[in-house]
């Protein structure tokens, strides 16, 4: 991907323009794993492939708070950082001791001035040295970055690679043309603070620095670049109906490559099916290759039975070896029926929860066995939906909510509530809408694949103006398949499901107003009956029962009225 510009704004830096939305980032794609045998893949353990190394662990770190402090020499590979000290990745800085941890819930935690950040916003120096395997010669090597806050630049043996933000999101760089052979010497500047922080003004303590997992993949010449499937039931019984739509990189032009796609229940109980396939590479050397299939005697993902099946893409190489990339699949079918949500063709209620990746000691960081901890609480307490306030969480917690049966109202990494002070003049800004469509398409790239996601975000408290419409126009190009939210909204036709926060359950006796519709869903002067007697589409809590300090109390109230009314959808504490 190359470097957008803003002309107007040319003179300033790329971490305090949205004009520069990023510099050499690869385009946004699935979450996969390559592996090198049909054994691995079906394990699905990504230590054991040998397309995968691990850069997590301890890395040299220098923090300062002004980016003018910075080392200019510190990106080269023979930079002393002997006295620099050493931080865990993925982590906070805050957590560890620098600089501290700050909330602020509404308020931007800078002097309000966008697309300006403070010029002395603290920085991390990062450096971390590593070999490649020798088994990698001649293979395609990216850097992968599951998440960095806020932004950050890439360097490698003293070259700049690049840049990216949106901190909840995944980046890759291609390394390959700047590797050395024996040692190699990645340096990375993290911004405390950027533009793209003006749209990440979520209620949540703000911590900064490598977060989320940090990894080289290497790639054969011809490779697997990008792969989405729509698993859908269609009107005959027990039958679905399989899209799957994939790109292979680095195809000679005019050439035509073979694959082979294996569908299988994950739990290997039933039939097996194999189909073999062509993909014809055009002029830009990318092979694409999009085909659906009848799958007959499936059986149907859903919460109380999350039945997965497993897609192993098997892709011969040059030398008549192959790769196998395996990928999870559910056959669900979303929809919206008047005032329902229907999956699988049946009513359904969401009794939900409103989620942070967040820990008590190590801050963004969620270890897996505390995702998984979370996940057995939440079933043993009959909830069935989480909505990943106010970002995308760890790909790992979806595919444990494929796995564990939870329904997913993934919500993009966009939140402007400080912005309320101008009536949210950002999200009608021309000069930020492609900073709002990014953080859509990110998102979907990455999380399309997952049949627990039923619902779409476009993100939360950022007012409503013509770039959530694009966002909106975005998705549904994307993924016609799940349904639209945002809270915002209101009554506007653009969204699938009218939503708001923390109404009340029932109007005060004698102040009913059964023929007024309210002007806005978010106005809290209505009440839950009064919503369920005056929408006309699927009507949602996204947030209710604040579980902070005196609260929830009236629980029973709430879900008395959700299942009195098919058009009340349920809520999120």
């Amino acid at each position: 991907m190359t470097q957008k510009n803003n002309p107007k704004a040319s003179d300033r830096p790329f971490w305090q323009d949205p004009g520069q939305l990023d510099a050499n980032r690869l385009p946004s794609r699935a979450d996969f794993f390559v592996y090198q045998d049909r054994e691995s893949a079906e394990c699905g353990q990504r230590g054991e492939s040998g397309y995968y190394r691990p850069l997590n662990g301890p890395w040299s770190f220098l923090y300062l708070t002004d980016p003018g402090a910075v080392p200019e020499d510190f990106i080269e590979p023979d930079y002393d950082d002997s006295d620099w000290d050493q931080i865990p990745v993925p982590s906070n800085w805050q957590m560890m001791g620098y600089g501290k941890p700050n909330y602020t819930n509404v308020n931007y935690p800078f002097p309000y001035d966008p697309p300006h950040v403070p010029d002395d916003t603290p920085v991390g120096c990062y450096r971390k040295r590593f070999r490649l395997p020798k088994d990698w010669s001649g293979k395609m090597v990216r850097i992968h970055f599951a998440g960095v806050d806020s932004c950050y630049e890439l360097f490698l043996n003293g070259q700049r690679v690049g840049f990216s933000k949106v901190a909840h999101m995944p980046a890759e760089f291609d390394l390959t043309s700047g590797l050395a052979e024996g040692e190699n010497v990645l340096a990375v500047l993290v911004y405390q603070w950027c533009d793209g922080s003006y749209l990440e003004d979520q209620d949540c303590w703000r911590l900064h620095g490598i977060f989320r997992d940090v990894c080289l993949l290497a790639d054969e010449p011809l490779h697997l670049q990008d792969l989405w499937t729509e698993a859908l039931l269609t009107e005959q019984p027990d039958q679905g109906s399989l899209r799957v739509h994939l790109t292979l990189g680095q195809a000679l032009p005019g050439r035509c490559f073979p694959l082979r796609l294996h569908l299988q229940p994950r739990d290997t109980s039933g039939p097996k099916q194999v189909f073999d396939l062509t993909a014809r590479a055009g002029a830009d050397g990318l092979a694409v290759l999009d085909e659906t299939f009848t799958i007959d005697n499936i059986r149907a993902w859903n919460p109380e039975e999350p039945f997965l099946y497993l897609l192993l893409v098997e892709l011969p190489s040059a030398d008549g070896r192959a790769s196998w990339t395996p990928f999870r699949v559910g056959f669900r079918t979303v929809e919206r029926r008047g005032c329902e949500v229907l999956v699988n063709g049946r009513p359904v209620k969401l009794k939900g929860v409103n989620r942070h990746d967040t820990h008590d000691r190590l801050g963004h960081v969620t270890p897996y066995q505390v995702m998984v901890k979370d996940i057995r609480l939440m079933k043993q307490h009959n909830i069935n939906t989480v909505r990943t306030s106010h970002y995308p969480n760890d790909p790992r917690w979806l595919d444990l909510c494929d796995e564990y049966g939870l329904f997913v109202i993934d919500e993009a990494d966009l939140e402007t509530h400080g912005d309320h002070i101008t009536g949210y003049a950002l999200s009608s800004d021309p000069d930020w809408t492609a900073a709002y469509v990014e953080r859509l398409e990110r998102m979907v790239s990455r999380d399309r694949n997952h049949p627990s996601i039923i619902i779409w975000s476009m993100g939360n408290e950022s007012g409503y103006g013509t770039n959530h419409l694009r966002m909106i126009e975005k998705t549904r190009a994307m993924d016609p398949t799940r349904l639209v939210h945002y809270c915002e909204a209101g009554w506007h036709e653009e969204v699938d499901i009218v939503s708001s926060m923390y109404p009340v359950a029932h109007a005060l006796p004698g102040h009913e107003r059964p023929d007024l519709k309210p002007a806005h869903p978010l106005d809290r002067n209505y009440s839950v009956a009064e919503f369920a007697r005056a929408t006309d589409r699927p009507y949602f809590m996204c947030e209710y029962a604040h579980a902070m300090g005196n609260g929830p109390g009236n629980l029973q109230e709430y879900w008395d009225l959700i299942n009195e009314h098919p058009s009340l959808l349920g809520g999120c504490v």
